[in-house]
């Protein structure tokens, strides 16, 4: 069973429960608001939990139902992403955004066919473009990391142009950047988050793990400790320390195995 079996899609809610409890669009905002700082400190768990006390609330806002399944892409649950994906589209058909989703739903699934359509009808809509070419730039990568490097690039380039402003965004391109294997391009957009938001845990979770990928555990886990000191409840992040410990752990013995043979 998925960790995630608990989310209820708001149409679906009791109907008798839903005659007694008028919704509220104070409650929704406030639960948005607390769903929008836990996302921003890296505690997608919360986020998760406050975006759909939102949408019980008020169905149709539009970004808690993006913020649902971008989560749910996070924790690599790919089904019920897909599920809510599919049901945010019947609510929001032109969702530049959503569409954009769904594209990397099924990049990420092996149907690059479908999923560049998908960009392409995200892109051909009218909005803000930024996700849309973020998530084109990772398909291209998914599909051929070398062949299309030249194409994503470009499409990383049209996403930071539009997004360029938003620490936050930046740091979602940064991810990207670890996650296809080029951790040298993460580490210059995190030296323009540094000088926007320097106090993020989870921009020091990013660069702890552009570190990782660029071999200075050392680094590595003093940016992951300073994440932990700004927020300790980051669960994201003790499990990245764990993992950090078992990597240098692993990397010293060889270092010194081979140091013997010398």
């Amino acid at each position: 069973m998925s960790r995630f079996e608990w989310l209820e899609m708001p149409d679906n809610k009791n109907k008798n429960k839903l005659k007694n409890v008028h919704s509220d669009p104070a409650n929704a905002e406030r639960f948005m608001a607390q769903a929008d700082e836990k996302l921003k400190k890296g505690d997608f768990d919360n986020a998760l939990k406050y975006y759909s006390r939102a949408l019980g609330e008020n169905p149709n806002i539009e970004e808690a139902w993006f913020q649902q399944v971008w989560i749910l892409i996070q924790f690599d649950e790919l089904k019920q992403a897909e599920i809510w994906a599919n049901k945010a589209l019947e609510k929001f058909p032109n969702s530049v955004g959503i569409l954009a989703l769904k594209g990397l739903l099924r990049g990420f699934l092996g149907d690059f066919e479908k999923a560049l359509a998908y960009l392409d009808n995200s892109i051909s809509k009218k909005g803000n473009h930024r996700f849309c070419w973020l998530a084109r730039a990772y398909v291209l990568l998914l599909q051929k990391p070398h062949l299309n490097y030249k194409a994503a690039s470009r499409c990383f380039l049209k996403a930071i142009e539009s997004g360029g402003k938003d620490w936050w965004f930046l740091l979602q391109v940064a991810a990207v950047y670890i996650e296809t294997g080029y951790p040298s391009e993460s580490m210059e957009l995190l030296n323009k988050v540094k000088k926007i938001k320097s106090n993020s845990p989870y921009f020091h979770y990013i660069m702890s793990r552009t570190y990782m990928e660029l071999g200075f555990p050392n680094e590595a886990q003093d940016k992951i400790t300073k994440a932990l000191t700004i927020y300790p409840n980051f669960e994201l992040a003790h499990q990245y320390s764990d993992f950090i410990r078992n990597k240098r752990g692993i990397w010293y013995t060889i270092k010194k195995f081979f140091q013997r043979k010398i």
